[in-house]
């Protein structure tokens, strides 16, 4: 289990407006606004979406944690952002978290919070497979890219579209069969 520590509204808006000052902090918004950096991965098989078996389960596990480790040292920090969570999620410190940004979007307005852990490969198995599930959504910010997985994979966001390039090539066989990315 991940120990998970509050960040504070200054700390978020200084590290997110100097990395991604043009971006909201919604993970499904990451590919529209920086598409030359994003590489989606897909979590099963043939671009299937949802684990119907524990081995399925497994596999979305196994490649997340495997893009995940590939990208952010062992034992590094990392930054959980999220607008939604499940009540029932009791590791957060829910009762210690603050909003540390809003995003209005046309008829919503979205509330974020973001708390740190340290990674390790397993570490966030619990939210990996609440956002399989599509209970949660998330991003993990580390020094140099956004990880956001969604209930059928994750998009990267890497440092530029160079890098970009090689995380396609090394992960084509988990990529999407779709000539759009998705």
């Amino acid at each position: 289990m991940s120990v998970y520590h509050p960040i504070t509204p200054d700390q978020f808006r200084s590290v997110w407006n100097a990395r991604y000052p043009e971006v909201p902090p919604l993970s499904w918004q990451l590919k529209w606004h920086l598409d030359e950096r994003w590489a989606r991965i897909h979590s099963l098989p043939q671009s299937k979406r949802y684990a119907d078996t524990p081995e399925e389960m497994a596999e979305i596990l196994f490649r997340q944690n495997t893009i995940i480790s590939e990208l952010v040292e062992d034992a590094s920090s990392i930054w959980v952002i999220s607008c939604r969570w499940p009540k029932s999620f009791s590791d957060l410190p829910a009762g210690k978290l603050e909003a540390v940004s809003t995003h209005s979007d046309d008829d919503y307005t979205f509330r974020i919070f973001a708390w740190s852990a340290i990674w390790t490969w397993g570490s966030q198995d619990t939210i990996l497979k609440l956002i399989a599930d599509e209970k949660m959504q998330a991003i993990i910010m580390c020094n140099d890219c956004l990880i956001a997985p969604y209930d059928g994979g994750m998009d990267v966001i890497l440092a530029d579209s160079r890098t970009a390039g090689e995380f396609k090539a090394a992960y084509r066989e988990w990529l999407p069969t779709d000539s759009d990315g998705f």
